[in-house]
């Protein structure tokens, strides 16, 4: 059976647990209900519409060529803010970079949030949409030079969302992933079906959080909560990421 058929016959099962059905620990159920399943506006919601309107103008003008593993839908960059707020990151590590609504989202989350940026994106695009929190991004060209510079500036609740990973990469993300997990912290993989080193990564986390922590799952994508206290809990729900 191929990647493609098993996950469509697990979709019953995905689109029952993101309703909250059948998850009775209080944390994942409240992450269910708050972050998945949350229907009400959030503060930087409109703001994040304009900025996704402007990706889309700034594409066409630029006719620049779409890579999927950078694109990221507004749904998602809504996701990603709300799993922010949720856990009051202070500051995140990108690897990957997207077309830039992932990094606007993530700045929107309070006025002193910083950012550390690792890879190449569509450079007039991103350029553009970054530009009001161009002062609170860190841009590196390699991995390990922003993996150095997040670790030594992040104190608590570390948090880590991988897009895509280059070929040579994969040790690096693979090790700060591990980290960030054991300092009680927060791991986004994306991409976990179009990107080979996202699906490893996917793999190796879940191995990581096999006797405590939290995973969320959707096949597409996958969110590893690392907090000690928990005890281990992992469900295939429904991502928007």
């Amino acid at each position: 059976m191929t990647m493609p058929e098993k996950h469509l016959l697990k979709a019953p099962l995905r689109w029952w647990r993101s309703r909250g059905f059948g998850i009775h620990p209080p944390f994942a159920y409240g992450f269910v209900d708050e972050v998945v399943r949350e229907r009400n506006a959030y503060y930087a919601y409109v703001l994040l519409h304009c900025v996704a309107a402007d990706i889309r103008r700034l594409l066409k003008v630029n006719r620049q060529e779409k890579r999927s593993e950078r694109e990221i839908s507004e749904p998602a960059a809504r996701m990603l803010l709300r799993t922010g707020a949720k856990f009051d990151w202070k500051n995140a590590l990108v690897i990957g970079q997207t077309n830039g609504l992932a990094e606007s989202a993530l700045c929107m989350l309070h006025s002193e949030f910083r950012l550390f940026v690792a890879g190449k994106g569509p450079a007039k695009v991103f350029d553009a949409v970054v530009a009001p929190f161009r002062n609170r991004i860190s841009f590196f060209s390699d991995v390990s030079g922003a993996v150095d510079a997040y670790m030594a500036e992040s104190s608590s609740k570390p948090a880590l969302v991988v897009n895509h990973i280059q070929d040579g990469d994969e040790a690096v993300v693979t090790g700060v992933a591990a980290t960030v997990l054991a300092c009680d912290g927060v791991v986004v993989v994306r991409n976990v079906h179009k990107n080979a080193g996202c699906s490893r990564l996917d793999v190796h986390l879940r191995k990581c959080l096999n006797s405590r922590g939290a995973w969320f799952a959707s096949g597409k994508a996958s969110i590893f909560v690392g907090l000690g206290y928990l005890p281990s809990q992992h469900y295939l729900i429904n991502l928007p990421l």
